[in-house]
């Protein structure tokens, strides 16, 4: 388990191995407080899920009025009956979903901005591992940073952890890379994916070639 130690994000991270991580936004003070949340769930298809790689998991506080009226956008969440993380959720909560395939992605979703947020990470249901490993994942770094939105244009504040998904193509080095170097893809070179709640930001394989070097 690494300890994260930026008050303003979170306590503390989990690492499980059967394959979710899950990570609070607020000390456990606050989270007794029972403040309203939302939680996340990352769903990993291929390539990601085989071949590992890097998430820049950011979330983006707002209003929570704003929060309560998020309704567009597909949400995977709801059919995952088997999701652990629904035996979190409590009344006033969101659960949203958002789907990775690319091994160089951000996943950028809301929280109310006097509440809190927790993620897991699974397989997308009905996928799984070929060669018969659990997925694992790992956090390598926390904190903060702003980015021009690629969308607007216009310079929007996360609040960041990065995720290391062991696979059998990138390793660690090459995720702390894509991670420092995230900041200078440009729009074009960026795909993006909305869910309710959420939006999947992710590098092309040309942008993967040009901006992060293969550490293997």
């Amino acid at each position: 388990m690494k300890r994260l130690t930026n008050p303003l994000i979170m306590a503390a991270v989990a690492i499980l191995f059967i394959g979710a991580i899950s990570i609070t936004a607020i000390s456990d003070w606050a989270t007794q407080d029972k403040t309203v949340q939302t939680h996340l769930t990352i769903y990993l298809d291929e390539p990601i899920l085989s071949e590992g790689g890097g998430i820049i998991v950011a979330a983006r506080p707002i209003a929570e009025a704003e929060w309560l009226k998020l309704s567009d956008g597909f949400n995977p969440a709801d059919s995952d009956q088997s999701n652990p993380k629904r035996a979190q959720i409590q009344d006033g909560d969101r659960h949203f979903g958002a789907v990775v395939s690319s091994s160089a992605s951000a996943v950028e979703f809301f929280y109310p901005e006097n509440g809190s947020y927790t993620f897991n990470i699974l397989p997308k249901p009905g996928k799984r591992l070929q060669d018969g490993r659990e997925l694992q994942t790992e956090a390598t770094s926390d904190g903060s940073r702003e980015i021009f939105d690629p969308e607007t244009g216009q310079k929007i504040s996360w609040l960041t952890t990065t995720i290391f998904v062991h696979g059998n193509k990138y390793d660690v080095q090459w995720v702390r890379l894509f991670n420092v170097t995230f900041s200078d893809v440009n729009k074009e070179e960026i795909s993006i994916n909305k869910f309710l709640g959420s939006r999947v930001l992710a590098l092309s394989k040309e942008a993967v070639e040009k901006y992060v070097v293969n550490s293997k």
